[in-house]
């Protein structure tokens, strides 16, 4: 599985190994012979270790991903995963002895947090028992100025009591912290010291009581029942000696990689010297190119200057040409107005003279039109004058036949 910070694994730095497995050492005995659920057992270590006291040993989890690996990894005849989550255990009504559940609470909501102490009340056999355990947010996150991405809703020790006493007739609260070990203490104060500097650099006690991160209950459903959890302390001696061992190994080659380092240092020194006067040179080199180059640039900038003259004068001439054109566009759009009423003069004129044409060849049609009846009326009169006009020439042409040819 991948370390994401969400769920602890064996495998992770010793601070937060000693705070977890501390846990799970100090509930041993108390689950021996007994049947236990471990809620959001996770990667299954703890379950697993359990496993060897308990008579049966169930983790739910709500992770597929950590169950099938704690499947794979932790398999005994008394230990089995099951997926579910703190607001429905997949178990029978009063089906356990213990219920245990390690930095749970706090990855839930207010509300979750109650339906999930429901669920433990439903599967606790009689005089059952919730060992459960959480940080103390004034510690924890408070104290620190600390927000664990995760974490839903933390409790300080109050919230916590009040929590867990409003369900259990009997809840016994104790406390842990962890540095290079992990301590374990009841309500009882406990004298510590720890050692510090003062302004002048001597060393002394601090003289101030230990804080503690994390809470642990123990609950019982059984009025009388007085379980507490001893004061402990787990240190892991093969890790510090191993972490001292690295450390002298560390002070003995420190010398030999001193003077490595110290001719390492040396010798990029000496590049540096090397690289150094490469770049001067080069630097010299491009500032008589830079001189170069900004003489240019003023020859450039002066007959840019001097063209941008020449384009004034120009500019000037132009603006007079355009000035004298506008003039003459002036004078000629005004003779095309004059022209143009001329020849609305005109046309009106011609229009009028069109009009009388027109009336004039009207009448013309009409005095025509008249001569044609009149020749049809003498066309018609003259008819029977031409038909006598005919048949005398008719007549005449056979008298003259016949006198020239009287025999005929």
């Amino acid at each position: 599985m991948d370390p994401t910070g969400e769920r602890f694994l064996p495998n992770m730095g010793l601070q937060i190994a000693l705070e977890h497995w501390h846990r799970y050492f100090l509930v041993a005995e108390l689950v021996r012979g007994r049947t236990v659920v471990d809620v959001a057992s996770g990667e299954g270590y703890g379950s697993a270790y359990l496993a060897r006291f308990a008579d049966k040993v169930v983790g739910v989890d709500v992770s597929r991903e950590a169950l099938e690996h704690a499947r794979s990894r932790y398999v005994r005849p008394n230990l089995e995963f099951l997926e579910g989550s703190v607001t429905a255990l997949p178990l029978a009504d009063a089906s356990v002895d213990v219920v245990i559940s390690f930095e749970t609470l706090e990855h839930v909501g207010e509300a979750e947090q109650q339906r999930f102490l429901q669920e433990v009340h439903r599967v606790l056999r009689k005089g059952g028992q919730l060992i459960l355990s959480t940080p103390d947010k004034a510690v924890y996150s408070t104290a620190r100025d600390y927000a664990n991405p995760y974490h839903l809703h933390e409790l300080e020790r109050t919230q916590f009591t009040q929590l867990l006493e409003a369900r259990f007739p009997q809840v016994h609260i104790a406390q842990q912290r962890a540095g290079y070990f992990s301590l374990v203490t009841s309500d009882k104060p406990l004298a510590s010291y720890s050692v510090t500097t003062d302004d002048r650099g001597e060393f002394v006690s601090a003289e101030r009581p230990l804080s503690y991160e994390y809470l642990i209950a123990v609950c019982s459903l059984e009025p009388g029942s007085d379980v507490r959890l001893p004061e402990s302390v787990t240190f892991d001696a093969s890790i510090l000696t191993s972490m001292q061992d690295h450390v002298t190994q560390q002070l003995v080659s420190a010398q030999a990689v001193a003077e490595e380092r110290a001719q390492e240092i040396a010798r990029l020194i000496a590049e540096r010297r090397e690289e150094k006067a490469r770049l001067d040179t080069q630097l010299i080199s491009a500032q008589a190119v830079a001189e170069e180059r900004a003489r240019e640039i003023a020859r450039l900038i002066a007959e840019r200057q001097e063209e941008m003259a020449r384009l004034d004068t120009q500019l000037i001439s132009a603006q007079a040409v355009a000035e004298e054109r506008a003039r003459e566009i002036a004078r000629l759009i005004a003779e095309r107005q004059e022209e143009k009423a001329r020849l609305d003069a005109q046309l009106i004129s011609a229009q009028a003279v069109a009009e009388e044409r027109a009336r004039e060849i009207a009448r013309q049609n009409e005095r025509l039109d008249q001569c044609r009846q009149e020749c049809e009326q003498l066309r018609t009169r003259l008819r029977p004058i031409n038909y006598s006009r005919a048949l005398i020439s008719r007549l005449y042409s056979k008298g003259r036949q016949w006198i020239s040819n009287p025999h005929s």
